[in-house]
């Protein structure tokens, strides 16, 4: 994934683990920098849950839901940042024809001011992801990586 997150659509976007949990849950801290002057940057601290599928494929989420705690103690990271909300981002594999089908989900909201053209440009960016995410699993499939 560090692939795909170095090569942004819109803003500048990181993503730093924080700890493992010993269920094998992952802490990330999420920040989104938009190329909007007075637009302050997002954070998100999020856990990721992961786990292959009965078919060879595999499945993870990603959600900001029930991370208080950790956005507490992480709040240096996050540190004047607008603290955003990711509901839900799902991300499901799975070998099919000798291919892989990719179902995405995703609802997020970046909360605090942002002005309607920037939030336009984060969806359309965010919506674009699946496909990128499709290209690198051609690109790994072919031997690029």
């Amino acid at each position: 994934m560090a692939h795909i997150q170095a090569n942004p659509v819109f803003g500048k976007f990181t993503c730093a683990l924080l700890e493992t949990l010993s269920s094998g849950e992952e802490i990330l801290h999420q920040r989104m920098d938009v190329p909007i002057p007075l637009v302050t940057a997002r954070s998100m601290i999020v856990t990721r849950k992961s786990q292959p599928t009965e078919t060879g494929g595999h499945m993870f989420m990603l959600t900001s839901k029930g991370c208080e705690a950790f956005e507490q103690k992480y709040k240096p990271n996050i540190g004047k940042d607008v603290l955003a909300t990711l509901e839900v981002n799902f991300w499901h594999f799975e070998p099919e024809n000798g291919g892989t089908r990719i179902r995405h989900v995703m609802c997020s909201k970046p909360n605090g001011k942002m002005p309607d053209f920037a939030v336009g440009k984060m969806t359309k960016a965010q919506a674009k992801s699946a496909l990128t995410i499709a290209q690198y699993v051609r690109d790994k499939k072919a031997g690029k990586f």
